[in-house]
């Protein structure tokens, strides 16, 4: 039972005397001194603060982007990165209002909530005595309000523990006198009264349009400059001489007040409202943004299509043509041959007679002194009578072959016609309409015949295509079909 007590008191002893007694009176023991500082007076703190229409993850990539071109240690102490989050609210919209209020207000007021929060980050994350804060665009105004709050107003933070290095700068300082990179290219630069634009030459700012992102207009064309610049902003800083209690925090916690505390909660549920009604606009626009694609797309490849026909079928009676002509110029050709030949089989035959008759006429001159020219002459009539007869009937098969091809041709093409398909039906007034359109017009030109042509050529497979799917068939005829004609008749009239 005593010894239960004992330990008991024993316990009670020491958790009085952890309790009770600083960290800082035994942290010095053994030569150890410093390690459970919690501001030390070794190493630096490089803060970046971000502008508006930032999340909070791209402010951490901005922390990190800048982390990898400065180096993890400066004069042998080691270096630190964070970042104070500057939020966007209502979509950027109350920012942009803020950051113009902040701009044209000699005092530099910056959203007193976001600030608090901010300090209360500061307070959390900043371990050592030198800090610099590396502020872009509208981070500028909080970075140096900051400054003034820390060292100016409260006398916190000697002038010579922070810094500030501003990029992007709309306003028209940099507190403490500290450095300032801002691009010619940056559409910052249209703000009035703006800070001028230190850099001489004009960044390339195919990544960013605006020529504003820290990370690809800053960090990727001006890295070097920003190595150069921060180098030197730390390299005035020194440890803090106001600060007397190492195991204090170098930034002391910010009271955050009642309407802090009203506000904030309704700002939080403004901002879920207005991002749920943006994000809800913009899914919309996409979605009709997306459906006009595709009827586009639909409309564009109904249009390619029948074009397609149209092209294939005039193809078709162009070659029907062609194949029907190549024939009468065989026949034609044929029949002129066999036509020579018998008239040279005939000369021939005539000349062999002349020469008998020319011997009876020496023998009897004065009974058959015209004998020969009668028989030459109806030998002549012979001739050309029997070319004639011969001529008509080759005339006749070719007209009689022509027209049977000319008819057969029509009716497949009929059977594979994507007009005749449309409308499942070869009797119908548009038909009509179609049928005198291609004899009366498009058949009278070149153009029109090369139309004709391509329509035949690709007419088939949509023909096909039409006759086995109904919506289809319904859909060209009522967006193409029906108003060709209609405007056809409409010019006709």
């Amino acid at each position: 039972m005593n010894c239960q007590i004992k330990k008991r008191k024993i316990f009670f002893l020491v958790f009085l005397f952890t309790s009770v007694v600083p960290v800082g009176v035994y942290a010095d023991v053994g030569g150890y001194a410093g390690r459970f500082e919690v501001c030390s007076k070794y190493g630096y703190t490089i803060a970046t603060i971000n502008g508006i229409n930032t999340t909070e993850s791209q402010a951490e990539d901005n922390k990190d982007a800048l982390r990898i071109i400065i180096s993890d240690s400066f004069n042998g102490e080691k270096v630190d990165f964070t970042y104070f989050y500057n939020p966007t609210h209502l979509k950027g919209v109350w920012d942009l209002a803020d950051s113009t209020v902040e701009k044209i207000s000699s005092d530099q007021i910056v959203s007193r909530g976001d600030f608090i929060e901010m300090l209360q980050d500061a307070s959390a994350r900043v371990k050592t005595q030198k800090l610099l804060l590396v502020a872009h665009s509208e981070g500028n105004f909080y970075a140096n309000k900051f400054y003034d709050k820390m060292v100016v107003e409260k006398g916190i933070i000697p002038a010579q523990s922070i810094g500030v290095y501003g990029i992007a700068n709309p306003s028209n300082r940099v507190a403490g006198g500290g450095i300032s990179l801002t691009s010619k290219s940056d559409i910052i630069n249209i703000v009035p009264l703006n800070k001028e634009s230190d850099m001489s030459v004009k960044s390339n700012n195919r990544d960013d349009l605006l020529g504003h992102d820290f990370i690809k207009i800053y960090i990727g064309h001006f890295g070097e400059q920003m190595k150069k610049d921060i180098d030197i902003s730390l390299k005035k800083l020194l440890p803090n001489s106001v600060q007397i209690k190492p195991y204090s925090p170098c930034i002391p916690p910010q009271e955050t007040g009642v309407l802090y505390k009203i506000f904030k909660p309704i700002v939080w549920s403004a901002d879920k409202v207005t991002n749920l009604a943006v994000d809800g606009i913009v899914s919309d626009a996409k979605g009709l943004w997306w459906v006009a694609g595709k009827t586009a797309d639909v409309l564009t490849w109904t249009g390619t299509k029948t074009a397609e026909g149209i092209w294939w079928a005039e193809g078709k009676i162009v070659d029907g043509a062609v194949v029907v002509a190549d024939k009468a110029a065989d026949a034609a050709v044929w029949t002129y041959n066999k036509g020579v030949d018998a008239a040279v089989g005939t000369y021939n035959t005539g000349k062999a007679a002349v020469n008998k008759g020319k011997k009876m006429v020496t023998d009897t001159y004065d009974t058959l002194v015209n004998l020969p020219d009668v028989i030459l002459k109806k030998g002549s009539d012979f001739v050309e009578q029997k070319q004639e007869e011969a001529t008509r009937a080759v005339e006749k098969k070719m007209e009689e072959a022509a027209e049977e091809f000319a008819r057969e041709l029509e009716r497949e093409l009929e059977r594979q016609c994507a007009v005749k398909a449309a409308y499942a039906s070869s009797e119908n007034e548009d038909l009509t309409t179609l049928r005198e359109f291609r004899d009366n017009t498009l058949n009278k030109n070149d153009v029109g015949r090369l139309l004709v042509k391509e329509y035949y050529k690709n007419s088939p497979p949509i023909a096909e295509y039409l006759s086995e799917h109904k919506i289809a068939r319904e859909l060209v005829k009522n967006a193409f079909f029906v108003p060709v004609t209609e405007t056809i008749r409409l010019l006709k009239n």
